[in-house]
């Protein structure tokens, strides 16, 4: 067997070999700091997750924010995307009256005045209502609530034809229709195909 020689080194091989011993180390730790192609995707899909994610909540926070003016208290805001539309799913309700028992019926809310019961200490609340069978429901809730005691006041009808629902607004407002009771009357008679054209008096 022959003995393995070692091959000579020449001037300057030394030095070169260092060299490039140096550039391999540089480059083996560019590639540990620098992610790999695969994570850099995988980056890439977490921030556009992250992206959209956060456009559905912002999304959500401004539906949210967005009210249609005058709609009463406690009532759903996405059933009221604009006036022109009703969601036409059937709603129990159930409408208080001191003088009698409350009227209590299937039907849609068509109609109220801008008014927050729940923050005005005195003020006028009038809903209207159409019932399955097609009845107009007026109602109006009165309150004052004071530092020694509250007062309330709830009354109610139902209606076969939209001049008798007028009428009796009027009648409630003392003879003549009341702010509140306007507001609600405009709104029902833009929202609801029998009552549109109501809210005028037209004459020859």
């Amino acid at each position: 067997m022959t003995d393995k020689k070692q091959a000579s080194i020449l001037p300057g091989d030394e030095e070169r070999e260092a060299s490039l011993e140096r550039a391999r180390e540089w480059h083996r730790k560019k590639a540990e700091e620098e992610p790999s192609i695969e994570e850099q995707v995988m980056e890439q899909t977490k921030e556009q997750r992250q992206i959209q994610g956060n456009s559905v909540v912002l999304d959500a926070w401004l539906k949210a924010k967005k009210k249609i003016p005058g709609m009463p208290p406690n009532v759903p805001a996405e059933r009221y995307a604009g006036v022109e539309k009703i969601d036409m799913a059937l709603r129990e309700f159930k409408v208080e009256r001191d003088d009698n028992r409350p009227l209590q019926f299937q039907g849609y809310l068509i109609g109220w005045n801008d008014v927050d019961i729940s923050t005005v200490p005195r003020g006028t609340q009038v809903s209207i209502y159409i019932t399955k069978g097609n009845k107009i429901v007026t109602a109006v809730h009165q309150w004052q609530r004071g530092e020694k005691a509250e007062r309330q006041r709830h009354k109610a009808g139902a209606h076969q034809t939209p001049e008798s629902a007028l009428d009796w607004l009027i009648e409630d407002g003392g003879g003549k229709l009341g702010r509140s009771s306007r507001e609600a009357w405009e709104v029902a008679c833009s929202v609801w195909p029998s009552l549109q054209g109501h809210e005028v008096e037209v004459i020859d």
